[in-house]
């Protein structure tokens, strides 16, 4: 009998074994599909297409910045949080089989990697020409291998051993979120009482207690940890959002059911409003959204410059920021410290991660014949918010968009070092 056999058999054991006190309403497929998954619209680089077509405008170059694909868990440290949260009831990692899929895309990420690259392919394919596509990477497998499955689907033939990418210490461009000394700094050592995070403090001192009691008491385990209790909820949304269907029921039995819906949607917030404060347009006073303008430049003067169509493949650190300089989504609201939390599912009003910038997120820059730039969040169409007078319309001249990024604090000196 081999070691995945028996690994299988102790699951189903211990699923049979692990019976959980006290009753609550089990997730369903909803309430985790609501945070995972590319939601991007497949309609849409061909109806901004005509969109261009009905306006007389023509793509002079295009540059796009995407998140890697839906992965596997980047490496077992929250699996074997999870394990001790559980009293290791629950076996971490499965298997050799699951180890090497660390830092990995799925079959499904594959696919949806595949896909964006198949949609904004057609508008690629009109600016390519005798144009070389640099691609650049982060030194993360999953962006490198998101960037080949993208690739694929767009018909452009670039190795991977052409791919530039910085190692991680040193990667401004694309993974400036670890490199930018003050940022963390900054964020570390905010002051409790700030009110511009008083509501992620508030959240966390009076919600997240009672959560992490009431997932204890379906173990049950005294004292599990919020540490513990996240590393479950996030070892959860692996196993279950991430995974192949077959293998849902064997890691749901134990990993899931410790949460209620209304303790899973908690720990959904508290993700989203830490982001909101740390990435998000609430980070200006960490530099959160101006450690991004470096890149957002970047990307400007190679579309002007014209010799390269630029590709790049990063993180939700990396596209958050860059959503937030740009303005989008600064219409929605931190979400308020309440209880019980809505659902992802149903909560349309505030700002949620699984929307602005899920796994394989997108932003599409298209330069116009008339100099003037588009903007697309997820192969959609969407007006411009930057501040610039181009606020509600989906056309901004470049040198606009220009001279509203010079109005930030860019200099990575100013912003990074003590």
């Amino acid at each position: 009998m081999n070691v995945q056999m028996v690994a299988k058999m102790v699951v189903i054991a211990v699923g049979c074994f692990f019976t959980f006190h006290g009753s609550h309403e089990r997730l369903t497929d909803l309430d985790y599909s609501s945070r995972a998954g590319y939601k991007g619209n497949v309609e849409g680089v061909r109806a901004t297409l005509r969109y261009m077509q009905e306006n007389n405008l023509e793509p002079q170059n295009v540059a796009y910045v995407g998140r890697h694909a839906s992965r596997f868990a980047t490496n077992d440290k929250s699996c074997q949080q999870a394990g001790e949260g559980l009293q290791e009831k629950w076996t971490c990692p499965m298997d050799e089989a699951e180890v090497s899929k660390y830092d990995s895309i799925t079959e499904k990420g594959k696919g949806e990697a595949r896909g964006i690259g198949t949609r904004v392919g057609e508008l690629l394919q009109k600016v390519v020409g005798g144009r070389k596509v640099v691609v650049q990477t982060t030194a993360k497998r999953r962006t490198k291998q998101t960037a080949s499955q993208f690739l694929k689907g767009a018909g452009l033939e670039v190795s991977e051993s052409d791919f530039v990418f910085s190692e991680l210490h040193n990667d401004r461009d694309l993974r400036f979120f670890d490199v930018c000394n003050n940022y963390n700094k900054l964020w570390e050592k905010r002051d409790p009482a700030d009110p511009n995070t008083k509501p992620l403090k508030t959240f966390e001192d009076t919600v997240l207690p009672k959560v992490v009691s009431s997932v204890a008491a379906n173990i049950p385990f005294k004292d599990l940890t919020r540490k513990q209790a996240e590393a479950i909820y996030k070892e959860c949304g692996y196993k279950w959002m991430l995974e192949e269907p077959s293998r849902r029921d064997e890691h749901n039995s134990v990993l899931c059911d410790v949460f209620s819906k209304t303790d899973f949607n908690a720990f959904s917030w508290h993700k989203d409003i830490k982001e909101y404060y740390k990435k998000g347009p609430g980070s200006r006073k960490y530099n959160g959204v101006q450690i991004s303008c470096g890149t957002m430049q970047k990307l400007l003067k190679g579309l002007e410059k014209g010799t390269t169509v630029n590709l790049f493949f990063a993180h939700a650190e990396t596209l958050v920021p860059m959503y937030s300089l740009l303005g989008l989504f600064s219409n929605l609201p931190p979400l308020p410290p309440v209880s019980p939390a809505p659902s992802e599912a149903t909560d349309t009003t505030n700002w949620r991660l699984s929307r602005v910038c899920p796994m394989a997120s997108n932003l599409i820059v298209i330069l116009t014949n008339t100099q003037e730039l588009l903007l697309l969040h997820d192969e959609t169409l969407v007006p411009w918010e930057i501040g610039t007078g181009c606020e509600g319309r989906f056309r901004c001249h470049i040198n606009t968009v220009k001279q509203a990024l010079a109005a930030e604090v860019c200099d990575w000196d100013v912003l990074c070092n003590d």
